[in-house]
């Protein structure tokens, strides 16, 4: 009789113990979704949008890169157009037309004013912070919230050189239906690393990447958001020490997906025929002037994306 009173304690236990983690998930799941209802709700008739016109689109294949494809998005001419200067229009009072919610006591979440993806956010400190200062375990914490809402990928550009046209810390956000078969189009060229270093053939520039382990993207899929944050962190220190630069005297690019994370050193903002690239010209995909694309579609993507980036010359050895 003892054995068995201990016995259905312990399963008592296990049982009390397996609902608290269950209840612990679904508040998360809850938070994710009414996220993501946020999102698409205040998506829905805002007229502060001032979206960049697009005109067209081109896909491009190159034998060399199959099966990954480049994608090319053309805009209109830009108009000239009064604009009050703002010097930080990321405060609560600029920023109030395209405020989504708080995301916690150190970030907001707004719309991009120019977007060129439905959907286009920001994640924003709170109090100003500048752009090129280091990562933190709260930003990681609030982007990983986002990317799973969104059911996106993350970017960002720590200063003009890496394609930021502001002062004040934000994060970038994009869900991955922006592309064809909501995949990353550099996504077809990254093997099976997981746990690893590594750079990218193609990528004749300092870079680095690393895919996560299949614990990290356990968290993930369970929202654990701060163990993975944790991880995230360490994996950005190491970058920024294996590419010489925790110092952060280069600026740089750092593009997040649920599968890995990539920095690139950035030397330039303007390739030669002076297109701005941002980190989403690593993903595969450029956003071009119609009068440039008989310049840009006879050039080997890859080779743009070095003009704005250091040579992979006098690094060391990952």
């Amino acid at each position: 009789m003892a054995d068995d009173k201990k016995k259905l304690i312990g399963i008592g236990a296990v049982s009390f113990l397996s609902a608290i983690l269950v209840a612990r998930y679904l508040h998360k799941q809850l938070a994710i979704l009414h996220l993501r209802h946020q999102i698409k709700t205040k998506w829905v008739g805002n007229e502060a949008f001032d979206q960049i016109k697009l005109i067209g689109r081109i896909q491009l294949e190159l034998d060399k890169y199959k099966p990954m494809k480049f994608y090319y998005k053309i805009k209109a001419p830009e108009e000239y157009k009064v604009v009050r200067r703002v010097f930080d229009p990321f405060t609560e009072d600029n920023s109030r037309a395209m405020f989504i919610t708080h995301l916690s006591p150190t970030h907001n979440l707004i719309f991009n004013k120019y977007w060129v993806s439905p959907y286009h956010v920001l994640i924003i400190t709170k109090e100003f912070v500048v752009q090129n200062t280091p990562l933190t375990f709260e930003d990681f914490v609030e982007t990983l919230k986002v990317m799973k809402a969104l059911k996106g990928f993350a970017f960002f550009n720590s200063g003009p050189k890496a394609g930021a046209s502001q002062t004040h810390k934000h994060i970038q956000a994009i869900p991955y239906n922006s592309y064809p078969n909501s995949k990353i189009p550099i996504d077809v060229l990254i093997g099976d690393k997981k746990g690893e270093y590594f750079s990218l053939p193609q990528f004749k520039f300092q870079h680095l990447f690393f895919q996560f382990n299949k614990q990290t993207m356990k968290q993930i899929t369970r929202n654990k958001f701060k163990e993975v944050a944790s991880t995230l962190q360490e994996i950005y220190k190491t970058c920024l020490k294996k590419l010489n630069n925790e110092d952060l005297a280069k600026e740089y690019n750092i593009i997040l997906t649920n599968r890995w994370l990539v920095m690139v050193l950035r030397s330039a903002e303007l390739t030669e025929h002076k297109i701005k690239i941002n980190a989403m010209g690593f993903t595969g995909s450029f956003l071009i002037d119609q009068k440039e694309v008989p310049k840009l579609i006879s050039e080997d993507p890859f080779s743009i994306l070095a003009q704005v980036s250091y040579p992979l010359h006098h690094l060391h050895p990952y």
